[in-house]
C-alpha cells in the first residue's frame, strides 16, 4: 500500500523537484473499468480478450517514470512493459481535477479506435494498446510537473498520466485480438467472466482499492511547519497569477512569516497587520500547501462566496475572496505558515502587504472589513491581540519584538 502515498521526487544534485506523484486510488476502478468496457465492446467481437486488472508493481513502475517529467515512453531496457501517455497544460489539485484529467486521458487514448490497421499503428497504437488480447495487467500513476519535457519543447505546470501494460503490445499490422463470439477461444487457464476471459481468484480491482475513501498512508508523516519547498511553490504559483494580470511579483518577507506563525491557529482565524491581507486554508495532511492557491484561482472575482476558511482585508477596503487578496496590484510583499491540526489537517495563514505602507506606519484606520462584509473596528483587533497572547502565554505581537 505504501505505493500510494503522495510524494516528491527530487534531483538530489540541483535540490529541484520533478514531479509530485498524486493519489489516484479513488480511481482505480475507473481505470480498469474503462479498459474493459473498451475490449468487451461488440464492436471488436473478440474471442480471446483477457480481462485487465490492477497490477500495483506497474503502477510503482509507472510513478517512478512518470515522476521524471518526460513525456516520452520508457526505453525497452529499462521497462519491458507497453505504455499510453496523457498531457494536460494544467496542475490537478483535488479529486475532482485528478478525477476530470483521468477520464481525458481515457477518452484520449480510446477516441482512435476507428484507425485503419496497416504496418504502423501510428495514432492508433494507444487504443490498440488497450485493447491487445493478450495484455490482462494494468497500472497507472498522475503526476504534476513545474516543468514538464517533450522531445521538442518544454511545458510549465502541466500534469502528466502514465499507464503501463503487460504482458507489452508487439504490433504486427493486423488486429490484436481472434475474431468470433466472445470467450470462445480463451487460455485453457481462464473462465468467461463478462464477455473476457479471466484468471481464477484474481479481482480485476482488489479489494484494497474499491473503497472510494483514502486511507492515512501507513508511513504517514505530519507536517507543521511549511517546508522549504513549499515556501519556494508558494512564492512562485503567486508570481505566476499575478504575473498573467501584468502585476508586479511578491517577494517573500521574512517578518509577514512571523506574523503569520503568530496568528495561525486551529479553531479562529486570527488576521494579521490591519493594514494587510490575510488568506486562511484547512489542507489535508498529505496535500502540500501551495495547491491552495489553486483552489483560490478558481474563485475568480466574485467576493461574495460563502468561505468555510475566508479571507480578511484591510481597514475601508472593498470585500475579498482569496483570489483577490493575491492580486492586490499594490501589495509588494507576502509571508505564509502552516500549523498541524486535528483530523490529520493542516491550517494555512498567508499574509500579504505594501512593505513601505508597514514601514511608515500607514496603516489605515477605523474599520476592517471581513470576508462575510461585516465590519470590525480597530480597538476590537486590538482586543483579539491581548486575548491571544494571554492565551499563548505572552508571546508578544510581532510588532512588539
Amino acid at each position: 500500500m505504501g505505493v500510494w502515498h503522495v510524494m516528491l521526487v527530487v534531483l538530489v544534485s540541483s535540490g529541484i523537484v520533478l514531479g509530485e506523484v498524486m493519489d489516484i486510488r479513488r480511481q482505480v476502478e475507473t481505470l480498469v473499468n474503462a479498459h474493459n468496457q473498451e475490449r468487451r465492446s461488440r464492436l471488436l467481437y473478440a474471442s480471446n480478450m483477457r480481462e485487465m486488472t490492477w497490477d500495483a508493481n506497474l503502477a510503482r513502475d509507472a510513478e517512478l517514470w512518470s515522476s521524471n517529467c518526460l513525456y516520452q515512453r520508457p526505453p525497452r531496457e529499462q521497462y519491458d512493459v507497453g505504455s499510453n501517455l496523457f498531457l494536460d497544460y494544467d496542475l490537478v489539485h483535488n479529486d475532482a481535477t485528478i478525477s476530470r484529467l483521468v477520464n481525458r486521458s481515457l477518452t484520449s487514448w480510446s477516441n482512435s479506435r476507428h484507425f485503419v490497421y496497416g504496418p504502423e499503428c501510428r495514432k492508433g497504437c494507444s487504443y490498440v494498446q488497450m485493447i491487445n488480447a493478450e495484455t490482462n495487467r494494468l497500472g497507472c500513476a498522475l503526476t504534476t510537473c513545474m516543468s514538464l519535457r517533450t522531445s521538442r519543447t518544454s511545458f510549465s505546470h502541466a500534469s502528466l498520466m502514465v499507464c503501463f501494460y503487460s504482458p507489452r503490445l508487439i504490433y504486427q499490422g493486423s488486429l490484436p485480438f481472434e475474431k468470433g463470439s466472445a470467450c470462445s477461444q480463451c487460455p485453457e487457464d481462464t473462465f468467461c467472466r463478462s464477455g473476457l476471459c479471466a484468471e481464477p481468484g484474481v479481482p480485476a480491482v482488489p479489494l484494497a482499492y474499491e473503497s472510494r475513501t483514502t486511507p492515512v498512508p501507513f508511513n504517514f508523516v505530519i507536517k507543521d511547519e511549511l517546508t522549504s519547498t513549499e515556501k519556494y511553490y508558494l512564492k512562485l504559483i503567486h508570481n505566476r497569477l499575478r504575473k498573467d494580470q501584468s502585476l508586479d511579483e511578491l517577494n517573500w518577507d521574512d517578518a509577514l512569516e512571523r506574523w503569520a506563525n503568530h496568528v495561525i491557529n486551529c479553531n479562529i482565524n486570527f488576521p494579521g497587520p490591519k493594514h494587510a491581507f490575510t488568506n486562511f486554508h484547512r489542507l489535508e495532511q498529505t496535500m502540500e500547501a501551495y495547491r491552495a492557491v489553486y483552489t483560490w484561482q478558481s474563485e475568480g472575482s466574485n467576493t461574495y462566496l460563502q468561505h468555510v476558511q475566508g479571507c480578511r482585508a484591510p481597514i475601508g477596503s472593498a470585500r475579498c475572496n482569496h483570489l483577490t487578496n493575491v492580486l492586490q496590484p499594490m501589495t509588494t510583499s507576502m509571508g505564509c505558515a502552516t500549523k498541524s491540526c486535528p483530523n490529520y489537517t493542516r491550517q494555512l495563514v498567508c499574509i500579504y502587504d505594501n512593505e513601505v505602507d508597514r514601514t511608515f506606519g500607514r496603516h489605515p484606520a477605523p474599520n476592517r472589513l471581513m470576508a462575510s462584509g461585516r465590519h470590525e473596528n480597530a480597538q476590537s483587533h486590538d482586543n483579539i491581540w491581548n486575548r491571544f497572547r494571554n492565551r499563548r502565554g505572552g508571546k508578544q505581537h510581532p510588532q512588539e519584538v
